[in-house]
Parts: C-alpha cells; structure tokens; sequence
C-alpha cells in the first residue's frame, strides 16, 4: 500500500457509492479514508454497511477543513490525494497518480478535468467554453475536485485552518508555479446545469478566495487570469460571446460574494445539487 485517499463527505448518500466503487479492486494497495462530518443523511451507515475496507471517521460538525485535518491524523501514505465525495477517478487513473509520483519529485499535483452535465444552458456552456482558455484552468486545479500532496508539502502546509477555500489555501501555501497538472489522470466532475446554479457555485468560490486574503494575505491565484491576458485569449480565439459571458458570471459572483461580507451574511458554503453526478 502506498497511497492515502481522504474524502470529505457532508450529505453524500446519492453519490458517495460513484467515488468509492473504483477502490474496491484496489483495497491492498490504496488506504481510503471517508470523513463524514455533520452527515444527517445516513452517509456514514451507508460507507461502514457496504464498504467494509474503507477507514471511517464521523464528526459531529459539518467542517470540510476538520475533515480533512481528521483524515490525515490516520493516513499513512503519500502521495496523499483529498478528494471530493461527489468527484470520480477511475482505476487507471489512481493508478497513475502512484505511478507520476513515484517517478517524479512533484510537490503537488492535480488531474485533468472532465465535467459532464446535462441539459447545459447556453450562458454555462459558453462560460466554460471560454475558462478552458484560461492560463489558470491550463494550470491545473481549476473545477477538478482532487489534489494531491507529496509529504513535503502536507510538512509546509501544515494543518489546515479553518477556511472555506482548501484547494486556494493549498495553491497559496505552496505557489501556484509548482502545481503538475497530471494528463493522464482525470477527475470526473458534474456541470452546472444553469446559469443560477454555475453563480451560486462560483460565488462559493470568491467567498473563499476573500476569505484568504483577509485571513492570511495572499491569493491563490497568480495573477495569470487577469484581465489583461483575459482580452490576450479573446483576441487571439474570437470568442467574443463566451468571453463576455465569462466576465459577466465572474463580475456577478465577485459582487455577490462582496455583499455577502459587507452584510454578515456569513461565509456560507452553498451547495447547488444540480452539479452532484448522481446515478
């Protein structure tokens, strides 16, 4: 066994089964670990009746950085991947993860992404017919639900704080210039389906990137996505209506997530489950 998997899990009954069936094969040579924090669903029961082989821990709050924190007090391996519960990565795919880390001296990583949605409104399609241009999305990181840490980077990172945004502390600890994007794996990831859904998850995000910058001082971003570069994308690809509407949805989410501070509303994670791969 030479690799640790930690999964978060909050509510996860109608998905958990899709994330955790690739495993099943690799029992000897992978340690699961699901954390199931503030599960009100029957996650937890679910995960301990159906897949005995999987080391579970159940905390009583819902906190995705606890969980995480809690994961890796009992995991042993590394590489060490923090997957979402709603996210897939098949066999070959974990596979290689072990196979370029033990290869390589890569601090961290993360897969390629594949979204699948269905029914995809217009606005949604053209916005990430334009994110797929991005420096950041090129990167790596951006949407695919899983990164991987070597042991040197979990020793700089540390343990986690209580933020929103795990994966933009990760690329903040750790400088966005040693992120491997990993072409031969992929992270199964679910679309927004509508406008309304793609804001609320991108909103999410720009909570969290606030969150940062206020808390700890920095940004996981490099700064790569800047508007400068953005006009660089269009003019070079044409893609006026997709860049227009990649803008517009950013813009919308940065005000929305700035009202949200500025009124208390709280840091809130929301969760939209049109973009949940459900069976």
């Amino acid at each position: 066994m030479t690799i640790s998997v930690i999964v978060p899990a909050y509510n996860e009954i109608n998905v958990i089964d899709h994330t955790l069936k690739p495993y099943a094969s690799l029992t000897t040579e992978v340690q699961v670990i699901v954390v199931c924090n503030g599960c009100t669903d029957g996650t937890e029961d679910h995960v301990r009746s159906n897949y005995p082989w999987v080391e579970l821990i159940v905390l009583d709050e819902g906190s995705k950085v606890k969980a995480i924190n809690a994961g890796n007090k009992v995991a042993k391996y590394f590489p060490r991947v923090y997957q979402d519960a709603d996210v897939i990565l098949s066999i070959n795919s974990i596979l290689n993860i072990e196979k370029e880390f033990d290869c390589k001296q890569y601090l961290f990583a993360s897969p390629s992404v594949s979204l699948k949605g269905d029914k995809v409104d217009r606005i949604v399609k053209q916005y990430y017919e334009f994110i797929y241009e991005t420096p950041a999305y090129k990167a790596g990181m951006v949407n695919s639900g899983v990164y991987i840490l070597s042991k040197e980077a979990l020793e700089k990172i540390g343990e986690f704080p209580n933020i929103i945004a795990d994966d933009g502390f990760v690329k903040g600890c750790l400088g966005v210039e040693n992120l491997q994007r990993l072409y031969n794996s992929t992270s199964i990831v679910g679309m927004p389906t509508k406008t309304i859904s793609l804001v609320k998850v991108k909103t999410r995000s720009q909570l969290g990137n606030f969150q940062l910058k206020k808390l700890l001082g920095f940004s996981p971003s490099n700064g790569s996505n800047n508007f400068k570069s953005l006009l660089s994308i269009v003019y070079k690809s044409k893609k006026w209506i997709p860049f227009f509407c990649y803008v517009s949805i950013m813009l919308m989410c940065k005000l929305r997530a700035s009202a949200q501070l500025r009124f208390n509303v709280g840091l809130q994670w929301e969760r939209d489950e049109c973009t949940r791969l459900q069976g």
